[in-house]
C-alpha cells in the first residue's frame, strides 16, 4: 500500500510542526518548509500527493 506524501508549507513554525505532527499520528508520510519557495523546491523532489499551504506567507504567498 502506497501512504500519501503530504506536503505542509507554513512560516510559522510552532504551527508547522503541529501540523506535521497531526498528519503523522493519522499515519501520513509528511514533508514541511517554511516558506512558498522551498515548498516549490520540495513539491519538484518529491511529487507530495497533496498540499496544505498558508495562504499569508512572506514573499512569495500562498496564491502563488
Amino acid at each position: 500500500m502506497n501512504i500519501p506524501l503530504i506536503l505542509v508549507i507554513e512560516d510559522e513554525q510552532a504551527l508547522r510542526e503541529n501540523i506535521v505532527e497531526i498528519i503523522l499520528h493519522y499515519g501520513f508520510r509528511v514533508i514541511s518548509a517554511p516558506s512558498g519557495e522551498d515548498g516549490i523546491n520540495l513539491a519538484l523532489q518529491q511529487t507530495p500527493d497533496i498540499i496544505i499551504c498558508d495562504i499569508m506567507l512572506p514573499g512569495m504567498d500562498g496564491f502563488d
